[in-house]
């Protein structure tokens, strides 16, 4: 049997649409208010004006309306995946509305470009930038996947599997646009059926993959905030907001400020071996160490990593801020100790001072959480203090003119 391009494009107008109206449906649960989550949501909106769009085009007669039913729905394609990287993006708390420009901007470039070199719905124009865009967007959505918070989730990495599949696709239909001609793209494997049969198999295993993801990080931030309810341990955002006003004060008084991370490492290997509920107490047990062994009138909060704590407190001297910080290495790894069931994971402390770094609260976050990498890593010492030096941008660029 030959699937003919009507038949192969109504299947998979089926399954996309399908898929997102299930996914946009089980979004309206109190649990998925996340901005990730609202993010993916809106991605499955687009896919479902994309198959409209389409179905509209392949039923009008008018060449026109065909051309920019077409191009809006290539259009909503791209934003559509651009969703899905800003929704991992927002997961893993890193900034989203420069990005969010990006993907509107190549959404409109999308849309201009196959509207304009569009003389007819078997001719239209537009495949190559319609095609790197999905490229690239795919391509910055399967990083993201795998390299920031959801980077530990076997899911995260079938998903971005899945986008990789696609963009690989995308990529050799442009290919075949620059080399044969874009007349070729509706002949044999690299017209309709083939990307029908492509979506098909790629859109199921990626939409069961962003269920189970969702999910898995609904029920993860349920736990966490019930976790810092109950252990006074703030949220990131939160811990970023005191910081700034400790800063603003202390820097009045040029008082050193120091920011503490401590950091657990082996807990993917730890997930792997002996389980979620494994690698959850030893979370658990890193956040109250680390709050029991802090300053009493210190600020504590989560790292945009869940396997960091990061302490804000006052010192008298750099050996002061070193004496504090050996004392939270030492109640944290003893802690770990005392517990009968759980694997001891290597520790690593970093410290950022304020006489260094100066008086940006992100500033020194972002130090002392490289120096816990770097501590983690080194098997001379436990606590390592920041430098300018490494830090990815130096914080006094004026003072190097």
């Amino acid at each position: 049997m030959i699937l003919d391009p009507a038949t192969s494009a109504l299947i998979a107008s089926v399954v996309v649409a399908s898929a997102a109206v299930t996914f946009i449906a089980t979004a309206l649960a109190p649990r998925f208010a996340s901005t990730g989550a609202r993010l993916w949501g809106l991605a499955q909106v687009m896919a479902l004006v994309s198959v409209f769009c389409h179905l509209v085009a392949g039923a009008s007669a008018v060449a026109i309306e065909a051309n920019w039913a077409v191009a809006l729905g290539n259009g909503a394609v791209v934003v559509s995946i651009g969703c899905l990287l800003l929704g991992f993006r927002a997961y893993s708390g890193n900034e989203v509305q420069g990005p969010a420009l990006m993907v509107v901007a190549l959404g409109f470039l999308t849309v201009a470009a196959c509207a304009i070199d569009a003389p007819g719905p078997r001719e239209g124009g537009g495949e190559i930038v319609t095609y790197l865009s999905i490229t690239v967007l795919s391509l910055g959505a399967a990083w993201h996947a795998v390299a920031g918070r959801t980077r530990e989730y076997a899911m995260a990495w079938i998903f971005a599997g899945c986008l990789v599949v696609w963009s690989l696709f995308s990529l050799i239909r442009v290919a075949v646009v620059v080399f044969w001609g874009a007349e070729v793209l509706y002949q044999q494997w690299w017209g309709e059926v083939g990307t029908s049969l492509v979506l098909v198999s790629v859109g199921v295993v990626s939409t069961i993959a962003i269920f189970v993801l969702r999910a898995t990080l609904a029920g993860e931030s349920v736990v966490r905030a019930k976790t810092a309810a109950s252990d006074d341990v703030l949220a990131p955002q939160a811990f970023v907001e005191s910081l700034r006003g400790v800063l603003h004060r202390a820097s009045a008084r040029t008082e050193l400020v120091v920011v503490i991370a401590v950091l657990v490492e082996d807990v993917g290997a730890i997930t792997a071996s002996f389980g979620r509920d494994v690698a959850d107490a030893a979370t658990r047990i890193l956040r109250s160490a680390v709050r029991a062994y802090a300053s009493p009138v210190a600020i504590v909060g989560e790292g945009t990593d869940p396997n960091i704590v990061l302490v804000a407190t006052t010192a008298t001297s750099p050996a002061d801020a070193r004496r504090q910080a050996g004392l939270l290495y030492r109640g944290v790894v003893q802690s770990y100790v005392g517990q009968s069931r759980i694997v001891v994971p290597g520790v690593g402390v970093g410290v950022a001072l304020s006489q260094t770094l100066g008086y940006a609260a992100e500033t020194l976050e972002e130090g002392a959480t490289i120096a816990a990498v770097l501590a983690s890593e080194s098997d001379e010492t436990s606590v390592v203090f920041a430098t300018v030096h490494s830090l990815p941008e130096d914080p006094f660029p004026a003072d190097r003119v």
